[in-house]
């Protein structure tokens, strides 16, 4: 439980945390999350952008905690919409608000699954399949 002093200000502004899957053997499987919050930081839409994962630090409930946002937006840093997004990470979401309770989380579809993927994932195998020859 957050101690008073720790609780987001009710008036703050909205924090984006990124969710990776990461890995228990090599943190360095994170880099290309850590890259894009990086990326959108820069942007400066959000008052607080951080990354979560998985299977390594920062875990979901340590990220949130130390955002210190009243509203955070999670976006899946997935491929497809799943069991484990659709299930187990809505259920997580909800177990962590519960525990830091001034503190209001949505999450949207993996980025994946957004509509552009298709052109991009179509224009990389054209482009495979030209310097293939």
């Amino acid at each position: 439980m957050l101690e008073p002093d720790a609780l987001p200000d009710p008036g703050s502004s909205r924090g984006l945390l990124l969710l990776g899957h990461g890995s228990m053997i090599s943190s360095r499987t994170g880099q290309p999350v850590r890259d894009v919050a990086r990326a959108l930081r820069a942007r400066g839409a959000w008052e607080d952008v951080q990354v979560a994962f998985w299977k390594q630090s920062p875990s979901l409930h340590e990220a949130i905690v130390q955002m210190r946002c009243a509203h955070v937006t999670i976006v899946p840093m997935f491929m497809a919409q799943g069991y484990f997004t659709s299930t187990v990470l809505p259920r997580e979401v909800r177990a962590v608000c519960a525990r830091a309770h001034a503190v209001r989380a949505r999450c949207t579809l993996p980025v994946g699954t957004h509509e552009g993927m298709r052109a991009l994932i179509r224009a990389r195998l054209d482009r495979a399949s030209r310097e293939a020859g």
